[in-house]
């Protein structure tokens, strides 16, 4: 392994990693831990909860730790990394819309996800292709 393979693949783990403790903390801390009035209300307003906002949160809470746990192990990389940047791309379209005053938001949850944003395109970018990894043909 070239110097510079080495260091892709360190820039790549240290992003995926990256993103995936940023899905753990996110589902853990503020869905399952310590959910705010602000989230219970967000749910409650959007009409996207069941049975009840706090349930709801908790399962979104543990979905966002698997995909976390899923993120950081590496299984189909691309792949996930691709629907972790459309679910980040969707909660930020629904907050904003429901809840305008969060493109305000002193703790910076749009600016966060455009760091996330930018971690998953250098995983995608050096990440190897399916086709050479598993024996296909590369595509063009």
């Amino acid at each position: 392994m070239t110097e510079t393979e080495h260091l892709h693949r360190q820039l790549r783990l240290l992003c995926r990693w990256s993103l995936g403790l940023v899905w753990i903390w996110e589902g853990l801390v503020p869905k399952i831990l310590w959910p705010t009035d602000m989230q219970r209300d967000f749910i409650l307003r959007s009409g996207m909860h069941w049975p009840n906002p706090d349930t709801f949160l908790q399962l979104l809470g543990v979905t966002m730790i698997f995909a976390g746990i899923i993120l950081c192990s590496g299984w189909q990389e691309r792949f996930v990394v691709l629907v972790a940047t459309a679910s980040m791309g969707n909660l930020i379209v629904l907050v904003v819309g429901f809840r305008l005053e969060s493109l305000s938001d002193m703790h910076g949850g749009i600016a966060k996800d455009a760091c996330l944003i930018a971690c998953t395109w250098v995983v995608w970018k050096l990440s190897p292709d399916d086709a050479k990894t598993s024996g296909g043909v590369p595509s063009t």
